[in-house]
């Protein structure tokens, strides 16, 4: 069948078009042919000059066998072959262009129905608008020298990775997460995976508990006394340093020892850091109170009587674990001590509240 019998075909006539899908236009790029291509003899010299740029190319097949399925259907029913090209810019772009190309094809001919030749599932995406412009049978796929499993995975690797880059949050946890960990342990070499999975199990430990909001608050005001130039940044700055200072000197303790009961380490390391992590906070507090962040004297008063007491009676008690023994006279003490305190800065601030109001 030659182009001048298909144009003169009546509308009630059937005949089927044999479409060869470009998506990424690798025909235009490559071998600088402009879609649509229509007819055996144009889809052949495409083919061939595609093959003579780049023969690794799958369009290349596609296109012959595009050819090869209309040579067997014509011997049949009335039929005509077509490449449509896309664009580089797969997606809106390409797809565009390509039911573009399509109309043009469908206003000259009066086709009834359609087979798509692809090269790959990538291509086969294009599917449901060809089918809201013309009757598809049925797409035939041509895979050459590759596994199908193996391109359905290749295919659902590149989605997920796309979808990762295109949304910011899944980057970070996906790219941006495992990004910092490549640049610990370039600088910190083995000694880093400590550091890594010391992060790993805070972040877990923020997610498990939910204290996303507690935590991006913390970030959000860091962010904001660095960015204001306020000195509230080097107070945190200094706590958090002292509660490192308390978290390595826990851990030195605890290293030097050999391997013993668990909770006796546990209880060494609370022992020898505790006191010191309630001094980074106190300085933390304190200069929130001394900037005018937090105003209020006697609910400091309260924080840092709270913070002393608690850390008083942890770190007796973490002294009884370590001796294995219980003196009830020393446990008792700091216990009415740190509840009378408490009990007097809660009364202060009590008063204090009143007499303002």
């Amino acid at each position: 069948m030659d182009f001048e019998e298909i144009k003169q075909a009546k509308p009630s006539q059937k005949f089927t078009l044999v479409i060869c899908v470009d998506r990424d236009n690798d025909i235009g790029i490559k071998a600088g042919i402009i879609g649509p291509i229509i007819g055996r003899k144009a889809n052949l010299d495409a083919a061939t000059r595609l093959a003579l740029k780049d023969p690794a190319d799958s369009d290349v097949n596609a296109v012959f066998q595009a050819v090869k399925t209309y040579d067997e259907l014509r011997l049949k029913t009335r039929a005509e072959v077509i490449t449509l090209t896309g664009d580089l810019d797969i997606g809106l772009t390409s797809d565009k262009k390509l039911i573009r190309q399509l109309e043009k094809v469908l206003k000259k001919y009066h086709a009834t129905e359609a087979i798509l030749v692809s090269d790959g599932a990538e291509d086969e995406y294009i599917i449901p608008l060809l089918r809201s412009k013309i009757r598809l049978i049925y797409p035939k796929r041509v895979i050459v020298k590759q596994s199908r499993q193996l391109e359905g995975a290749y295919y659902v690797a590149y989605d997920f990775f796309k979808s990762i880059i295109s949304q910011p949050k899944l980057s970070r946890l996906f790219m941006g997460v495992p990004a910092i960990m490549l640049i610990i342990y370039a600088f910190l070499g083995s000694a880093g995976w400590r550091l890594i999975f010391g992060l790993t199990g805070l972040y877990l430990l923020v997610k498990g508990f939910q204290l996303e909001p507690y935590a991006e608050g913390l970030i959000k005001e860091l962010q904001s006394t660095l960015h204001m130039r306020k000195m509230m940044f080097f107070f945190y700055l200094a706590a958090f340093a002292i509660v490192a200072v308390g978290l390595v000197m826990g851990y030195n303790t605890v290293e030097r020892l050999p391997q013993g009961d668990t909770l006796v380490l546990s209880a060494l390391f609370v022992h020898n850091s505790i006191f010191i992590m309630f001094i980074g906070f106190a300085v933390a507090q304190f200069g929130r109170m001394l900037l005018g962040q937090d105003k209020s004297i006697p609910k400091n008063i309260t924080y840092f009587v709270f913070g002393f007491s608690f850390s008083w009676t942890v770190y007796v008690l973490t002294d009884f674990i370590i001796l294995n023994q219980i003196i009830w006279s020393q446990l008792i003490y700091p216990i009415v001590v740190s509840a009378v305190l408490i009990s007097l800065a809660l009364l202060f601030e009590k008063l204090t509240t009143r007499r303002k109001t």
